[in-house]
């Protein structure tokens, strides 16, 4: 029977619940050639281009460990997100090697709803999004910005810290509008959590 090269993975998946103030994650998938020939790892991708997979040697030598190590980027990401690190070696038992990232992000606010429609030629009333504060987090303000001067918004506290509405009025109905407003809060201090919801006039 020949001697085949083998990857041996402590484990092909990782999973993680960052504060909400962490920026990045960082998962080692370890492994190690218990084959008796040398293996090279040809290629790692991810999934998108929030993760990056860096390599620490191409070539394994038999007996020897390496690891994988997988960077996410938060940024904006809330809830479950699943990543996956695809490794393509000359190992002949398994040339293609699925890893699998968890990161369970948890949500600063709950924005509702997110889109405001009025259609061409209606009242020009003002319409409301409710933000709410999840889990007793230190949010002491909110702001919005509207990406089109013809949408106007603006914030009103309605329990401190807690909930906030922002009343949102177009100045007119009369041509079609799509804007963007810019949510933020004001934690993390250094990485403060935005939103986003759309007004269109149609």
């Amino acid at each position: 029977m020949p001697c085949t090269a083998q990857l041996r993975w402590e484990t092909r998946e990782l999973e993680f619940s960052p504060p909400i103030d962490q920026k990045e994650v960082t998962a080692d998938f370890r492994f190690q050639n218990v084959g008796q020939s040398e293996i090279k790892i040809t290629s790692v991708t991810t999934s998108c281009g929030c993760t990056t997979a860096v390599l620490e040697k191409n070539t394994i030598a038999p007996g020897e460990k390496g690891e994988i190590k997988a960077t996410f980027d938060v940024g904006e990401r809330v809830g479950l997100q699943q990543k996956t690190i695809l490794v393509e070696s000359t190992d002949p038992e398994s040339p293609k090697t699925s890893l699998a990232l968890k990161v369970h992000i948890p949500k600063l606010a709950q924005v509702r709803p997110s889109v405001l429609e009025w259609d061409l030629g209606e009242s020009p009333s003002a319409q409301t999004i409710n933000v709410k504060i999840l889990k007793d987090f230190p949010v002491h303000a909110v702001s919005v910005i509207s990406s089109d001067p013809r949408i106007s918004a603006r914030v009103e506290q309605t329990v401190p810290s807690k909930e906030y509405r922002i009343i949102v009025e177009p100045k007119g109905t009369s041509e079609p509008v799509t804007a963007t407003l810019e949510i933020k809060t004001d934690y993390p201090s250094e990485n403060p959590k935005e939103y986003t919801a759309f007004v269109r006039i149609k």
